[in-house]
């Protein structure tokens, strides 16, 4: 188990490099495993199961979130005309980054809407975008859309190990990112400029050992809030988390769960650390801003939009249709297709908006290079479907 987890841990980390949107990627990534692993019963099939995880890994975050008219994003330090012989927007856009089924190296853009804006002047191979996706940040440096450098520092062991904020400038980052000792070491939540590459301590919160991370759910400069993140053994599941206030670094709020013979609890926040959901099975607890219950949820709550409004819900085990549900009251908004094999494997939402992309996986979809594609919806808030894309790699 322990090997496996560590094998699991280590592919995760390699295949989403390319495209993973801000957030406890490793985190949701483990999630998708044991997500995996309810779909499958034998060794063949469990082996298929560890590829639908690892497609969602790419896919989990290849898509760059697009912005409302209210909130400016950030500009890269330069404008230079490899973006504009690229692109058909100007650097400012949002953009959904997609791989080629043809030429997987190769990164063509999207807008909400589904329409092409290009391709991608550089491979990013080992970056992740900020929401917008005009700045990509590796372990050690930071660079805008035509793969020039904006700052250098470091940001992660082998991988980007931070979590993009809400401004698109800023984001969130746990040190040190590996143990030094048997006993663990305590960690400090940081902030980092991103254009600039300096950092602040927020707080020390938190202890990494071995076989076990520390991470951000979220990380909000907008409203002044954290979530951290510590995983339980062997990284499965949480044993506590945290909510900091960025400018003190006051904990406002923590969980400590209690460890127990039933599946691990998994921990979504809204991207403003207002909204948490403790997700355990197909059963999904959801508190509010001083940590009390206000709502629960039938199945496993994948992302929330960014209002906190909506939740995208998975049943979990393929036996029921993905949905986006009112926080308030739980009804449906939107429902994917039914059917044996259908569960959701990448998710986004839409920055000042109430919108949802989901990424499902498709049992009638055929792998290429050993990789399976999605099928991709962007739904908008009263339900009705945007644009959908059959058979990508998002």
């Amino acid at each position: 188990m322990t090997k496996l987890r560590d094998d699991l841990r280590t592919a995760f980390e390699r295949e989403q490099m390319p495209l993973r949107d801000a957030g406890d990627a490793r985190h949701r990534l483990m999630q998708d495993a044991l997500a995996a692993r309810d779909h499958v019963s034998h060794r063949a099939q469990w082996a298929a199961g560890i590829a639908a995880v690892l497609i969602a890994a790419i896919v989990i975050t290849t898509f760059a979130l697009i912005r409302g008219a209210g909130r400016p994003h950030a500009t890269p330090a330069a404008t230079p005309t490899a973006t504009a012989r690229n692109l058909s927007v100007s650097d400012s856009t949002p953009i959904i980054l997609i791989r080629e089924t043809s030429a997987y190296q190769k990164i063509d853009a999207i807008t909400w809407d589904g329409k092409a804006a290009g391709t991608l002047p550089f491979g990013a191979a080992d970056s992740i975008p900020n929401p917008a996706a005009n700045l990509f940040a590796s372990a050690s440096v930071i660079r805008d859309r035509s793969g020039a450098v904006v700052a250098s520092g470091s940001f992660g062991g082998k991988f980007f190990s931070g979590t993009w904020a809400d401004d698109e400038v800023h984001f969130c980052l746990m040190t040190p990112f590996d143990t030094r000792g048997a006993g663990g070491d305590p960690t400090t939540l940081k902030l980092f400029d991103a254009r600039s590459g300096t950092a602040k301590d927020v707080v020390q919160v938190g202890t990494v050992y071995n076989q076990t991370f520390m991470s951000v759910a979220a990380c909000s400069v907008e409203f002044d809030r954290a979530v951290v993140v510590q995983s339980a053994g062997q990284g499965i599941g949480t044993a506590q988390y945290w909510v900091v206030e960025l400018s003190t670094g006051k904990i406002l709020w923590t969980h400590k769960l209690q460890a127990s013979t039933a599946q691990p609890v998994q921990i979504v926040s809204s991207r403003d650390g207002q909204t948490i959901a403790e997700t355990q099975g197909k059963n999904s607890t959801l508190f509010g801003l001083d940590g009390k219950v206000i709502a629960h949820v039938d199945g496993s709550v994948r992302i929330f939009c960014w209002d906190g409004s909506l939740a995208l819900v998975d049943a979990g085990t393929g036996d029921g249709p993905a949905r986006i549900v009112r926080v308030s009251d739980g009804s449906t908004v939107w429902s994917g297709p039914s059917g044996s094999g259908f569960y959701v494997s990448s998710y986004g939402a839409q920055p000042d908006g109430a919108s949802i992309a989901v990424g499902l996986h498709n049992p009638a979809n055929t792998d290429v290079n050993g990789l399976t594609p999605v099928d991709l919806y962007i739904v908008a808030p009263d339900g009705h479907v945007v644009a959908e894309m059959k058979d990508i790699y998002w």
